[in-house]
């Protein structure tokens, strides 16, 4: 039984890894900005890359101010050296609060310097380099290195915003407004105010597939318990005899039930203790480039669910051992 529970274990946390990895590529860029909402377009249908509003049309409230930032985003390829490279490009003012936090270098102070998230520096290409994006002969310099700022699961490029709109030929257009703050902002036919959890929500893909992954996973929780009841219903039906003879001994059904309940706990702690150190070691030998991320709380919730889980299965069998007969159980009975 600890082989089942070890490789069911480990399948739920490689899965989950995967389905958090995934999920932290496709928002991370927006988690940085720490924003409590966003107005888009209002017939953009609540995408960020169909989103346009003209600058210049926009009431004062959603004009540029430390608590109101425009960003632009599209989709581009960058290449360097003869590799391209798939990413995410955003326009932003540098001296807003939407400005990356960077681990290396400086913010982009020029219109030609940009900053890129650090898993796009991988092969040859490094800072103070220069690139070009969706075939233009426009060269752009790495300035700056930052972390964590994914978008659709690609790693994005910021740039000024006005050289944004010049690469894009789009002078005065932006494709939404992000606010800090938690003032509401009257929509109207034009734009509409989403919260950050919303907007989050109908990125491209982002539902889909994270309910996809919570699925597999919720099944296999139930999987865990229904093979752990069978077994341990089969294990029990086994010792019917034991049972039955440590009941004429005088051992009472609770002290049996607890030796049952005790011994499914400690295959448990070993099976899912032996299925995160295998999920440990897969993680150190994973490539860069794998959408994976462990996450502390929900290894340690996911850990817990299956120690619970297995408990459930493993109480399946009270009912029968309260019922055992001891005569019975020992074939006494005439």
């Amino acid at each position: 039984m600890i082989l089942v529970i070890f490789l069911v274990s480990y399948l739920i946390y490689f899965l989950s890894g995967l389905a958090f990895g995934l999920a932290h590529n496709n928002r991370s860029a927006v988690d940085q900005w720490h924003a409590q909402s966003v107005v888009v377009s209002k017939f953009a249908n609540k995408n960020l890359t169909a989103s346009q509003l003209t600058q210049a049309t926009l009431p004062k409230s959603l004009q540029t101010s430390d608590t109101r930032q425009p960003v632009s985003e599209s989709m581009g390829v960058s290449e360097a050296r003869k590799v391209k490279t798939d990413v995410t490009v955003m326009g932003i003012h540098f001296n807003g609060f939407l400005a990356p936090t960077l681990i290396k270098g400086h913010q982009a102070k020029s219109a030609h310097q940009i900053v890129v998230d650090e898993s796009l520096l991988t092969g040859k290409l490094r800072m103070g380099d220069k690139i070009t994006l969706n075939g233009s002969t426009t060269k752009y310099q790495i300035v700056g290195v930052t972390q964590n700022n994914r978008f659709s699961t690609l790693p994005v490029v910021f740039m000024p915003l006005h050289s944004y709109q010049q690469f894009k030929q789009s002078p005065g257009l932006v494709n939404a407004i992000v606010i800090k703050d938690k003032q509401h902002i009257k929509s109207n036919d034009k734009f509409q105010q989403l919260s950050t959890k919303t907007f989050i929500q109908n990125l491209p893909g982002y539902s889909a597939e994270v309910s996809t992954f919570a699925l597999m996973i919720g099944t296999l929780f139930v999987i865990i318990a229904f093979i752990i009841g069978i077994f341990m219903y089969i294990m029990t039906i086994e010792k019917t005899p034991l049972y039955g003879v440590m009941r004429a001994q005088g051992i009472s059904s609770r002290q049996l039930v607890g030796q049952l309940m005790g011994q499914s706990f400690l295959l448990g702690v070993v099976g899912i203790g032996l299925g995160l150190i295998a999920n440990l070691a897969t993680t150190a030998v994973l490539p860069s480039s794998m959408p994976y991320y462990a996450s502390g709380w929900l290894t340690t919730g996911f850990s817990a669910g299956l120690l619970v889980m297995v408990l459930l299965g493993a109480a399946v069998s009270i009912v029968r051992i309260i019922r055992i007969d001891p005569l019975d159980a020992i074939g006494g009975r005439a």
